[in-house]
């Protein structure tokens, strides 16, 4: 086929036709997924795929139909709109919809989600993924090796400059627990939780270095396997991915205002400061109140409880195309004005 009849054909109306229809399956099939699997399942085999297998079958995903629409919209308005002054209106609209899909690329690109976890009087100037988990290998307290646990396989084996060993991977689990066999604490593989903030991901590792080898085992939030090599003190550890803050947020005060006469929280707010280099401001987050600043906005998402010691917690979201839906929705309503204007004026 040449390339002018493949263009041609990414013109025609006939496309947007077929893609919605197969965007409602997609909105189906991730809704009846979401109840047995869990929303991050869901998500990341729908909706944030190219392609999911169907019984062996490739289909295509949410991203492949809005690439496809994308590309139709751009060809269209390149190729098939006629730029004189009674389609203004129209090219407008186009436009707009096109940065709706930029937003939406942007998103699914560069955004980021996870939460903080503050006492008061703590700072900290980093916040950790909700979803992906890391293999990390720290020495002497400094980070000095990270791998994604979802690109690791049972055998494989790592082997880094900067490590004195290498590891061996014997077993890799989305959500397990340790079990003791034989005075030997083992992880035990548990059904993956719906809630995949819930999961506590583990690896069972064989540790050589060429001299002498031993078997270990890793799991989220456990304290790190401690190994001595001469001076050196390493820790192996599975733990979510932190992001760093170009600011520091410190918790000053947390405050849980109640419903009279109950011990049912009404609101909770976390008073914090910002420190931005020589820059120092506080400000209140509440339920419905985040702050935003420097492109991430924090949410007021609950309120810990650790022993006798209160833990705010803060959802931390970064998401650079958050603007382009709102842009896109006032060039899309300013080009169906223009277009009504001209209409009328043509209109005999």
């Amino acid at each position: 086929m040449r390339p002018s009849r493949i263009l041609t054909g990414l013109t025609q109306p006939a496309i947007i036709f077929y893609a919605l229809p197969w965007v409602m399956v997609l909105l189906i099939l991730g809704t009846i997924t979401q109840r047995y699997a869990g929303l991050y399942v869901s998500e990341h085999l729908f909706f944030s795929s190219f392609i999911f297998w169907f019984r062996g079958v490739p289909l295509p995903g949410m991203l492949s139909i809005l690439a496809l629409l994308g590309v139709s919209l751009i060809a269209k308005i390149i190729l098939k709109s006629p730029w004189r002054r009674p389609m203004i209106g129209t090219l407008i609209t186009h436009l707009g919809a096109l940065l709706l899909l930029l937003g939406g690329l942007l998103t699914a690109v560069t955004s980021h989600e996870g939460n903080m976890v503050l006492a008061a009087g703590q700072a900290q100037n980093f916040f950790t993924d909700y979803h992906q988990r890391e293999l990390v290998v720290m020495k002497n307290g400094g980070v000095v090796f990270t791998c994604s646990v979802a690109q690791l396989r049972k055998g494989d084996v790592i082997h880094d400059a900067a490590l004195p060993f290498q590891l061996s991977l014997q077993t890799i689990c989305r959500n397990c627990d340790l079990a003791r066999e034989e005075r030997l604490l083992k992880l035990s593989e548990l059904p993956p939780n719906k809630t995949d903030e819930a999961n506590r991901a583990g690896i069972a590792f064989n540790l050589s270095d060429g001299l002498a080898s031993r078997d270990y085992t890793a799991l989220e939030s456990a304290p790190p396997v401690e190994i001595k090599r001469g001076k050196d003190r390493y820790g192996i550890a599975i733990q979510k991915h932190a992001y760093d803050l170009p600011f520091a947020v410190r918790l000053d005060e947390l405050r849980e205002d109640q419903y009279p006469g109950t011990d049912i929280a009404r609101e909770y707010q976390s008073l914090v400061t910002i420190t931005d280099g020589a820059v120092h401001w506080q400000a209140p987050i509440r339920m419905n109140e985040p702050l935003r600043y420097r492109g991430y906005t924090f949410y007021q998402a609950e309120i810990d409880q650790v022993g006798p010691q209160r833990l705010s917690v803060l959802a931390v979201v970064r998401n650079t195309g958050r603007v382009f839906p709102y842009i896109a929705g006032l060039v899309m309503a300013v080009g169906m004005i223009t277009h009504l204007m001209i209409s009328r004026k043509i209109a005999p």
